[in-house]
């Protein structure tokens, strides 16, 4: 079904302030944001405008390990780093929940914990994403974090960091490399709110490749079969 764009502000089916909330975060000049593009029925419709050794360790325990730990795991994240990353996050949760409205066999959270080895919940020394979409999954079972062994071993599909000066080493040094060595994290986008820089990687044969815009200037997620872009 092709949804026409200024079907985005009448639709009853959303929540009385989603239409609005979603396009004052297109068209804010407080920080640039990350647009979803979906092409339904070949029409175009905007929605929203540590050391290697290391990260061997984290693929053998996490792997590797004889039994999960027991107990419950709560996030136990720290603040989104400014108001820019905060609402950037909400902003990407709204519109994917928007767009899949209908859809109940996916999960989409934002800065939250994610334990995926015994070793690693216990320290905590590792930031969940700021923003991930698990597919495949219950999307209307409680969560009180993302954990891996009681998710029957199944990690993100997607997840979007959204950098920072204090961020900004490590989403692209040993976070990257823990997404693609134990995670196995099909596709892993960077977006920095100042300087409106986006990049994409996807995991090709083991190792991450760049992602190329399109034509259309995008950076094509294929796992939720949408583009991101800047404006």
């Amino acid at each position: 079904m092709t949804i026409p764009k200024r079907g985005l502000e009448r639709t009853p089916a959303v929540a009385t302030h989603a239409p609005r909330s979603l396009d004052v975060f297109a068209r804010s000049r407080v920080a640039r944001r990350v647009l979803f593009e979906a092409r339904v029925a070949g029409a175009t419709v905007v929605d929203m405008s540590a050391t290697s050794n290391r990260v061997d360790d984290e693929i053998v325990r996490a792997r590797t390990a004889p039994e999960p730990p027991r107990g419950e795991w709560w996030s136990d994240e720290p603040e989104m780093e400014n108001i820019q990353h905060l609402m950037q996050m909400l902003a990407l949760i709204a519109t994917l929940r928007w767009l899949w409205r209908e859809r109940t066999d996916y999960f989409v959270g934002g800065n939250l914990s994610v334990f995926f080895s015994e070793e690693q919940a216990k320290s905590r020394d590792f930031r969940g994403p700021d923003f991930m979409v698990a597919l495949g999954v219950d999307g209307t079972k409680e969560r009180r974090s993302w954990v891996v062994w009681e998710e029957g071993g199944k990690y993100p599909n997607v997840i979007v960091e959204l950098l920072s000066d204090s961020t900004r080493k490590n989403d692209r040094g040993i976070k990257k490399q823990i997404y693609q060595n134990v995670f196995r994290l099909p596709e892993y986008f960077l977006f920095d709110p100042e300087t409106a820089e986006l990049e994409g990687h996807r995991l090709i044969g083991g190792h991450y490749e760049r992602i190329a815009p399109g034509d259309d200037g995008l950076l094509a997620c294929e796992e939720l079969g949408l583009g991101f872009g800047v404006g």
